[in-house]
């Protein structure tokens, strides 16, 4: 957890958080072990041992919550430096300042390239054909002169541009009213500041902030990139070809989404998809759960690590494949039955494989009482070559559960 730290350390060197926070922060990384959990499994040991029987699932999936009791630490560390990252201010040696921009749109399709720093940026529609900027600068004294303007603006061709004149000593937050009308491209990039967007009709939309979260609803587009580091993403009511989000150390939480491929990868926090249609989704995270819900696709791979992976109600009519990865954690599906061929490899070690689906053939069914455990099997109907799902489940210390709803 060296990264972390320095990013701790960091903070407390720039003034962003006193020493309190910063030992809170550093007592709470080195919190993260086993004492708790290793007892819960050394007391799942001695009750077999009394019994004399194989209580190896209780033991193992013990081992399965080792890991997503460490996820969910991890998370609710970072989660609290998100907090304090979000809460940065400036002091008494700090001017304020405000600049009011309008700017008449007579392009069909414009662009946008907007830039903050050390500030959010909050973009809602308008009515007419006139954009409006609102932009809240503090800064340094002395880092401007006398009538020296804080930032550059740029409009002709179709395009705006506005970007602060400096990235240090200052903060620029942007509010924006944006006509309703097709867009080709729209930029958004801060540092330490919220970017929150609602109602946007663009070819292409990418947005980059860091230590803060992003909220994007209602938009419909070709292709949407959503980056942050240390904040969480919110998207729904989304419609596009591509959806990219990615953060580290803290949630992803996607609603509402139609579009042809979905990546979302954050690291040390959970991933959670509810109501998605789409032909792929890719999910990845580590330390922490996924929950899927309510998904239409052709391909899901769901990737985790000390955490488990729940993945309910997925429309098995045309479903092609399906993959979820964990270790040190229980992966966990229901499945309608719809007729059409199933086929299942699941794979675990220290754990337990239960697959409560009827009327398959099994090619291998290894469910020995220790070590690794494999069921490969199929439905009666099934054909390599003809249309069917494939489900595959991978996991260590911890078990698989799949069954009819």
């Amino acid at each position: 957890m060296r990264e972390e730290k320095m990013m701790i350390l960091a903070m407390l060197e720039e003034g962003k958080i006193t020493s309190e926070e910063a030992i809170k922060l550093l007592e709470a990384l080195e919190d993260i072990d086993m004492p708790s959990n290793s007892n819960k499994t050394d007391e799942a040991q001695n009750e077999s041992s009394q019994r004399k029987t194989n209580s190896s699932p209780l033991i193992f999936d013990t081992l399965g919550e080792i890991g997503s009791d460490i996820g969910n630490a991890l998370s609710s560390v970072f989660d609290s430096l998100k907090d304090v990252t979000q809460s940065i201010g400036f002091g008494t040696n700090y001017e304020n300042i405000s600049k009011d921009i309008d700017y008449e749109f007579d392009h069909e399709n414009p662009s946008l390239d907007l830039s903050g720093v050390n500030g959010g940026i909050k973009l809602r529609p308008i009515e007419g054909n006139k954009l409006k900027i609102k932009a809240v600068c503090q800064y340094k004294k002395g880092l401007l002169l006398d009538n020296e303007n804080f930032f550059n603006f740029s409009a002709g061709d179709g395009k705006v541009v506005f970007s602060p004149k400096h990235n240090s000593n200052i903060s620029v937050k942007l509010y924006v009213s944006l006509p309703e009308k097709k867009y080709n491209e729209i930029l958004l990039n801060t540092t330490n500041g919220k970017i929150d967007i609602k109602e946007l009709n663009v070819n292409s939309f990418i947005c980059t902030t860091s230590n803060s979260p992003i909220e994007a609803v209602d938009i419909n587009a070709e292709e949407i990139d959503l980056t942050t580091k240390n904040g969480r993403i919110e998207s729904r009511g989304i419609n596009t070809k591509t959806l990219n989000v990615c953060t580290t150390n803290a949630g992803i939480y996607l609603n509402d989404i139609s579009c042809n491929e979905v990546e979302a990868k954050t690291a040390n926090s959970k991933i959670a998809i509810n109501d998605i249609l789409a032909d792929k989704i890719i999910c990845k995270t580590s330390n922490a759960t996924i929950d899927a819900e309510d998904i239409t696709c052709d391909i899901i791979n769901l990737i985790t690590s000390n955490g488990k992976v729940v993945c309910d109600d997925i429309d098995l009519n045309r479903v092609k494949e399906m993959k979820l990865i964990t270790s040190n954690g229980t992966i966990n599906s229901k499945i309608c039955d719809t007729g059409r061929p199933l086929y299942f490899d699941l794979e675990t070690s220290m754990g337990n494989i239960n697959l409560e689906i009827p009327d398959l053939v099994y090619k291998v069914n290894k469910q020995i009482s220790l070590g690794q455990k494999r069921i490969v099997a199929h439905s009666s109907n099934y054909d390599k070559n003809a249309d069917h799902l494939k489900f595959i489940a991978s996991t260590s210390n911890g078990s698989i559960k799949i069954c009819e709803e």
